[in-house]
């Protein structure tokens, strides 16, 4: 009998968001044929993480998705479904919108920038940490250079990549450094040295991309056999956190 691996999808449903949408959906089920589990996916739509349910709609997940798709309906709710993934060791993967929101979190949470924000949805704000991007990508798949020692590289098993992107917002190049400095890892940059991955490395598993893996797929432009690495590895993860959240249960249960 399969396992089933709960993959929860912080993020909102909507037409205009089908397309990136569409390629997580389709790299998860190719994860999870591969690795020959089912894979049950729950959206957590942004709004309703602004209730007082919040943190037990996130903990029925074994993996969380901060998916793609902004502006989020509700940016606090998209922050703290991020936030408990990060204090509370859930694997999270974050892609585009999600890359952009990570950063955000950190800023406001660890860096102390309470003030940050992001100038899609606050554009005339005081400290804008995540801006348009000089060099429009979206649309575009584009090489990105990963660090040889980062969680990416091991992953992909290569340090030079091609993605394909949907955003035009990435870190205001002011608070790159900052940002890195501060423990959340640019460990995947382009040619210019824009950050387009990031990695907490105390975490067991906590990633950005600015770029959505396997769309460059799912939008025609490559072929691709068997499952995206990155995803498989983010199924994996979720699997082994899954089986150490029933040993930890079963543990309270015996010792009570």
């Amino acid at each position: 009998m399969k396992q089933t691996l709960m993959i929860g999808l912080i993020g909102d449903q909507l037409p205009e968001y089908q397309r990136p949408q569409h390629a997580a959906l389709e790299m998860i089920r190719r994860a999870a044929e591969e690795l020959s589990v089912n894979a049950e996916v729950r959206w957590i739509a942004t709004p309703s993480l602004e209730g007082a349910d919040a943190e037990s709609q996130l903990s029925l997940a074994d993996a969380l998705w901060a998916s793609p798709g902004s502006p989020y309906l509700s940016l606090e709710g998209a922050l703290r479904g991020i936030r408990f993934a990060r204090e509370r060791g859930w694997p999270l993967l974050g892609t585009c919108a999600g890359f952009q929101h990570m950063v955000l979190e950190y800023a406001r949470n660890v860096m102390g920038i309470t003030d940050a924000a992001h100038q899609e949805s606050d554009p005339e704000a005081k400290t804008l940490l995540l801006t348009a991007l000089v060099c429009p990508v979206a649309s575009q798949v584009l090489k990105i250079k990963l660090q040889p020692d980062s969680l990416p590289a091991r992953i992909y098993g290569t340090t030079e990549i091609e993605e394909y992107y949907y955003c035009n917002f990435g870190i205001n190049p002011e608070f790159q450094r900052a940002v890195d400095e501060s423990g959340l890892k640019v460990v995947g940059a382009d040619q210019d040295g824009e950050p387009r991955v990031l990695q907490l490395p105390s975490h067991r598993f906590y990633l950005g991309t600015l770029f959505v893996p396997g769309a460059s797929y799912t939008e025609g432009h490559i072929m691709m056999e068997g499952a995206h690495p990155l995803i498989k590895a983010f199924l994996q993860t979720g699997l082994a956190f899954r089986e150490e959240k029933a040993q930890r249960a079963s543990a309270s249960v015996a010792a009570h």
